[in-house]
């Protein structure tokens, strides 16, 4: 993870592979939405950018597990829980095509830009990047 994200945001991808265990998790509308979040991702070999309603559907599909090892569970109701070397909560909403995320005591909502990739070992990666292009690359784990 970045140092840029470390200041208590954290985040909280073969493509039939990945597909297979998504459909394994989600209901059948909710795997249209997400196929249709990675189309032409096979023909790519860069992440594809997530729609507002993707990312309202897949962050709160899994655990996410990130690169200094912390994890990070999302839930519909827009609560998120961060574990690291303590538990963390905060809240978490999409406004347009970005995440956003609050860390109390901070009442500041910071936004991202949210990317996935599926690796050829069917892993699905999610990428989230600031403004500034730091970038925090979390792997799907299931919950």
């Amino acid at each position: 993870m970045s140092s840029s994200f470390r200041v208590r945001f954290c985040f909280g991808p073969a493509l039939g592979v990945v597909w297979g265990a998504v459909a394994g998790v989600v209901s059948g509308a909710v795997v249209g939405v997400v196929l249709g979040a990675f189309s032409g991702l096979a023909a790519r070999a860069e992440p594809h950018r997530l729609t507002g309603t993707a990312i309202e559907e897949l962050l709160p599909r899994h655990r996410w597990r990130y690169e200094d090892e912390s994890t990070q569970v999302f839930f519909a109701s827009g609560g998120t829980n961060y574990y690291s070397s303590r538990l963390t909560r905060g809240r978490w909403r999409v406004e347009g095509d970005r995440y956003c995320s609050v860390w109390p005591p901070s009442d500041v909502w910071a936004c991202y830009d949210v990317f996935a990739d599926a690796q050829e070992d069917g892993t699905l990666v999610i990428i989230f990047v600031d403004s500034g292009g730091g970038r925090s690359v979390g792997v799907a784990l299931p919950l």
